[in-house]
């Protein structure tokens, strides 16, 4: 008989693991209450209101979504702790470009390390991959504002790059590791594009192993795992994955810590801009703003990001009505460095972004889960009546 593989959750890393896995023709369910996760596409309005770009480099991303246009980083304003504006094509900015191109070769250096990283992460657990590169495994317990000064981009960070990592993130750089840090700053290096998610058609590429659904408890006898949904269904499964938020997989496996969260709050307006901040078309806000990001869409509506759900609309706009915000309670597990084990328990994987930042990552996570399931299958004979994953 086929071992039941069940993945439970729907966002990059379940749709990334359900991908894989259909590709090499093994039989799963995906179960999850929404499809797409912390992408959250709107094609009528044209616009995300979750994750908002993918880097050129994505390649295992781009198996679930599709760019768009590409975006414009000259056009782009840094709005600093006095109020004042830097944008990206004034004098104000030549100013800082010897500290910039110092963070362009900081970047380049990380880059070629962190290609090679995400290889090996599509067949290694984080932790060994990070290990087998002594320069990636000291940025993941290295807090980018040590990082910074060793650095000496201080400046830069403080009134540049601290703000676009503010606007990707939620969190300033003294609540980020170096290796995340670096990830989002990637974007800088290199073309970024906004993108599509096409659910129906995803939704027709996972065809009859999707379920919708969520989990309420988690019960495990041996190797087999019981899920019973909120629907009142029960499924059992010889293998799960669990894709869900790192808060949810913590309930379910009684994990101790996981990394802190981040809260944005995404709100589509209607309105008119302050005059100091139409000179560009997206306004990124030092980290001592509720207010995260702005980006002007099209005719007099905008996407505005925020930290707080509540948030004074006036220091951005003379007028504004909101026609739909998107709440996200728990954005992203990027704060303190808490590693969860991929491999967690007998029969049981994790994926997701619980342990490194970004739409990429978090659908390498979910590959090596399916690869780990498929090199188990791999090695099943037909006498074998159970299967186990082994040690990575």
């Amino acid at each position: 008989m086929a071992p039941r593989i069940v993945i439970v959750g729907g966002g990059m890393a379940g749709m990334s693991c359900a991908l894989h896995l259909t590709q090499h023709s093994v039989t799963h369910k995906l179960i999850t209450d929404q499809l797409g996760g912390r992408i959250q596409y709107d094609r009528d309005l044209h616009a995300n209101f979750g994750a908002f770009f993918v880097m050129e480099s994505y390649k295992w991303a781009q198996e679930v979504v599709q760019r768009d246009v590409r975006l414009d980083p000259t056009d782009t304003s840094f709005v600093q702790p006095d109020g004042s504006v830097i944008a990206a094509k004034s004098f104000r900015m030549a100013l800082l470009l010897p500290q910039m191109f110092k963070v362009a070769r900081v970047i380049d250096k990380f880059s070629k390390h962190y290609e090679s990283f995400k290889t090996r992460c599509l067949t290694m657990p984080f932790h060994v991959a990070a290990s087998s590169d002594p320069f990636i495994s000291r940025l993941v317990s290295l807090p980018a504002k040590q990082f910074a000064k060793e650095a000496g981009i201080e400046r830069a960070i403080a009134t540049i790059v601290g703000n676009f990592v503010y606007s990707c993130t939620g969190v300033g750089v003294a609540d980020i590791n170096t290796l995340d840090f670096l990830n989002v700053c990637l974007a800088l290096r290199q073309p970024i594009y906004k993108f599509i998610f096409d659910l129906p058609g995803m939704e027709s590429r996972l065809n009859n192993s999707l379920v919708y659904d969520s989990i309420d408890s988690l019960q495990r006898d041996g190797n087999v795992s019981t899920l019973k949904m909120r629907s009142g269904v029960t499924y059992e499964a010889d293998i799960l994955v669990l894709a869900t938020p790192a808060s949810v997989t913590q309930r379910l496996l009684g994990i101790p810590e996981i990394r802190r969260v981040s809260k944005v709050y995404t709100y589509y307006l209607e309105g008119k801009v302050k005059q100091k901040f139409t000179h560009t078309g997206t306004n990124v806000f030092h980290q001592g703003y509720d207010i995260i990001a702005t980006t002007k869409m099209a005719g007099n509506t905008l996407m505005l990001y925020t930290c707080k759900p509540k948030t004074d609309f006036s220091e951005v706009c003379e007028s504004s009505r909101v026609l739909k915000m998107v709440p996200f309670e728990k954005a992203m597990y990027v704060s303190g460095n808490v590693l969860l084990a991929q491999d967690y328990a007998a029969n049981i994987l994790i994926a997701g972004d619980h342990n490194g930042l970004g739409l990429e990552p978090t659908a390498i996570s979910g590959i090596y889960a399916a690869n780990r399931i498929v090199s188990a299958l791999a090695r099943r004979t037909p006498a074998t009546a159970k299967i186990a994953l082994s040690t990575p």
